[in-house]
């Protein structure tokens, strides 16, 4: 019986971690905060960790958070990020998180 060729190993790639551009805080926030925010024209609330920092925006300071609420990220205006929830959030919240169980 003649040998067969086989493939040749392919060689591992290495994952780097992603580097941060940008500063590390801007206002009161820092990255990996968790904060509330509103999307501009649609107003829907946001909840999540605060992923990276956008201060030289065309449209004025900016933050990119990853939204636990819709499961994306999302870059927002500074002005609506806050600490404090706003009306309804939490239990928008409460219902994400449920559909994820």
């Amino acid at each position: 019986m003649a040998p067969y060729n086989r493939m040749a190993r392919k060689k591992k790639v290495k994952i780097k971690a992603p580097v941060r551009k940008g500063p590390e805080t801007l206002g009161e926030f820092k990255i990996d905060d968790y904060v509330w925010a509103k999307k501009f024209k649609t107003n829907d609330i946001i909840h999540g960790k605060i992923y990276e920092f956008y201060p030289n925006d065309n449209l004025g300071p900016a933050v990119q958070i990853y939204d636990e609420i819709n499961g994306s990220f999302r870059t927002v205006s500074m002005e609506t990020v806050s600490f404090d929830p706003p009306k309804g959030g939490k239990r928008k919240l409460i219902l994400a998180r449920s559909r994820l169980k």
